[in-house]
């Protein structure tokens, strides 16, 4: 009755109905009403949040082997959310729910390995439990995965490796296209191709990543793959450049003081200079450097 108040099926909608149900069916023990009222304090779904009374209902759940309340109360614990925090719980409930063959808890105990929370640090454990969470399609996995193996991070370094990872993850993550897309650019782990590397960065780069973005203006700007266009350059760096990505706010800097694929203009490339020299873009630094020293559309400041 729950599940028809809360949807409206067949009945009135009314979530007051639907809590009444769900926690007469809780109350006598029926795991999913558990869960679900879990749900509804935690997010306070037309209630007022709640976490101690999800809490409350989660671990009735979790108790009783419901894998999701078993997950999400592992991160209440690890987040110390509506609950003291604690490591050794969270990593508790995790292992129970990843026993049981669910993804993010077996990344999660991964992760709790790699780091050292709640257990003593262990690349190998920490593998172990990221390779069985990528095998069931945990994408966090993977990419944690094709981190270690692309920086030698515990484990021996594998290009190639990294490389089939971030593979695994690119078509949900933006991050993994961007890894996949680097790593044709610069033939790591796969035989070197700008064309494959275009395709990854323009995918990502169209959803807005911005590091796809930079890389996009990098090849636009130098013919690499593609025919040169200092324009198309500009669109794909200034796309980046509005999202912090501290080599094009440089590129862009450039491309306005030589008047490349813009309208020439000191005043703009010294802004998107400075921005990036703010936050520590060496190169950025150095070329207003060059500016004042030459007075380059300012007045000279040796």
């Amino acid at each position: 009755m729950g599940d028809e108040y809360c949807r409206g099926y067949r009945v009135k909608q009314s979530y007051s109905e639907a809590i009444k149900w769900y926690t007469l069916a809780a109350e006598k023990g029926y795991i999913t009403s558990q869960y679900r009222l879990g749900c509804i304090y935690y997010y306070g779904e037309n209630v007022e949040k709640d976490r101690h009374s999800a809490f409350v209902w989660y671990n009735k759940a979790a108790i009783q082997g419901h894998v999701e309340s078993q997950y999400l109360l592992g991160n209440m614990y690890y987040d110390g959310d509506g609950v003291d925090q604690s490591y050794d719980e969270a990593f508790k409930w995790y292992l129970k729910a990843a026993e049981q063959g669910y993804d993010y808890s077996e990344y999660s105990i991964g992760y709790m390995y790699h780091h050292g929370q709640g257990v003593n640090q262990s690349y190998c454990d920490a593998i172990k439990w990221y390779e069985l969470a990528a095998e069931n399609g945990n994408v966090d996995a993977n990419i944690a995965l094709g981190k270690m193996y692309y920086y030698g991070s515990g484990v021996k370094q594998s290009y190639k490796k990294a490389f089939y990872c971030f593979l695994n993850s690119a078509s949900q993550d933006d991050y993994s296209e961007f890894m996949v897309g680097l790593m044709y650019y610069r033939g790591r782990g796969v035989k070197q191709s700008y064309e494959k590397a275009l395709n990854r960065f323009m995918r990502s780069g169209k959803r807005g990543y911005g590091y796809s973005q930079d890389m996009l203006g990098n090849m636009y700007q130098y013919g690499k793959g593609i025919e040169q266009s200092y324009e198309e350059a500009f669109k794909w760096y200034k796309l980046a450049a509005e999202q912090g990505v501290l080599n094009s706010q440089c590129n862009l800097g450039y491309l306005y003081f030589n008047g490349f694929g813009v309208e020439q203009s000191y005043e703009d490339s010294i802004d998107w200079y400075r921005r990036a020299a703010e936050k520590g873009n060496i190169r950025s630094q150095l070329n207003l450097g060059y500016i004042y020293y030459y007075g380059k559309g300012v007045e000279q400041s040796l």
